[in-house]
């Protein structure tokens, strides 16, 4: 179990912060990259290891509440979200070119990537909801002494915990729904799969009630889960398994795939092979 004073020690003082430590005493092994995530909420602290994968809850006391107002005078102040609006959206520089290539990205559409106004080492990823409605942009900073690595921006507060869609009208889909941890990877696949499929990006390794519900209205038969094979992506990927078997008919498809690298990384006919061994909506 994640040990108490770890969590409480680390803690952030606002509603909804974050902060991340190293796991001490990770059951995983040694942490070295601050794996320990920790987030204050309503009634307490909340704490996951993306190493280990041990989670725990810790209830507000009074005692606490003093510690946490003694060590920041802001404690408990609610962190405003960041919105698209402030971001001022600009041609691609080059960095952010050279990035994409890298990732076998050859066309920019601007409804998709976009630079960032005065930043030229950073690229705007516009992310749409399963309505194919504008909901945000996540910022990717391209240098990698700069943290944090990801930002995301909503278009307002209702489209918070929405995830990065890029599908079809159902009169036109095959039935198989594949759902990956990055923007990059589901564009990808979406772009380069042979039959079409549809994609989901999470931005990231968890799967929120929104986009739960959202998946449950597409009258999918097949949904495959491919996150990163890192122990976060593989935690990740078996939690998001369960969830959509608790929650989804029997009569949809769910599976983890396991595959050991990420679809960004895999060239076009190396996702052209992927998609007919495994998405191949004859199947369906």
């Amino acid at each position: 179990m994640i040990e108490r004073r770890l969590i409480v020690d680390n803690a952030p003082a606002a509603i909804n912060a974050q902060t991340h430590v190293n796991h001490e005493g990770c059951e995983s092994g040694e942490d070295t990259r601050k794996r320990l995530y920790i987030k204050r909420v309503d009634k307490g602290l909340l704490a996951y290891c993306h190493h280990c994968g041990q989670h725990r809850f810790i209830a507000d006391t009074m005692e606490d509440r003093l510690g946490f107002w003694r060590r920041n005078k802001d404690a408990l102040v609610e962190k405003e979200p960041k919105w698209a609006h402030d971001i001022a959206l600009g041609p691609l520089p080059m960095d952010a070119k050279i990035w994409l290539r890298d990732y076998f990205v050859t066309l920019f559409p601007t409804i998709y990537f976009n630079g960032v106004t005065g930043e030229d080492h950073k690229v705007a990823l516009t992310f749409y909801d399963s309505y194919h409605t504008a909901v945000g942009i996540q910022v990717r900073n391209l240098h990698r002494e700069v943290k944090p690595k990801y930002v995301t921006y909503y278009k307002n507060a209702a489209a918070r915990g929405s995830g990065a869609w890029f599908n079809r009208p159902i009169i036109d889909r095959s039935g198989v729904l594949v759902i990956t941890e990055d923007y990059l990877s589901a564009y990808r696949l979406r772009n380069d799969s042979y039959p079409p499929i549809d994609t989901l990006a999470l931005l990231g390794t968890n799967l929120t009630d929104k986009v739960l519900h959202q998946i449950a209205e597409q009258e999918y038969k097949h949904i495959y889960v491919w996150l990163d094979p890192d122990s976060a992506g593989i935690k990740g990927a078996f939690n998001i398994v369960d969830q959509l078997k608790m929650y989804l008919t029997t009569a949809i498809e769910v599976t983890n795939l396991g595959i050991k690298y990420e679809a960004k990384t895999c060239t076009r006919e190396k996702i052209m092979s992927l998609s007919k061994a495994y998405f191949n909506p004859i199947s369906t």
